[in-house]
């Protein structure tokens, strides 16, 4: 009963989302160079320094930059490119952290 129940507030949320939040029927933009990490929407635009990123995790399907613990914006694998693409950005983001500044990767 509880997987039925959060597949659909999931699909709900979503649908919810969908219909009422314009920045969905335009594209999102990611930009990331070694001053920090760009997400731009069709309505608003938010640049985040590398040096104000709590922690970086990459999953199998994407990067998540996590501007507080509980809280991050997404760049899915796929729009980064081939393998190679997005090997070549994880080398990169590693590189543009801060020290300290902890990156995690899923197995």
């Amino acid at each position: 009963m509880l997987v039925v129940f959060y597949r659909v507030t999931g699909w709900l949320h979503a649908w919810q989302v969908g219909r009422n939040d314009p920045n969905v029927a335009h594209p999102i933009t990611h930009n990331l160079d070694a001053s920090g990490f760009r997400h731009a929407t069709h309505s608003a635009t938010v640049d985040l320094r590398w040096d104000r990123v709590h922690k970086v995790r990459e999953t199998e399907d994407m990067f998540l930059v996590y501007y507080i613990p509980r809280f991050a914006y997404f760049l899915p694998k796929r729009a980064v490119g081939s393998a190679r693409e997005v090997e070549d950005l994880r080398d990169r983001i590693r590189g543009w952290l801060p020290a300290g500044t902890p990156y995690e990767r899923d197995s």
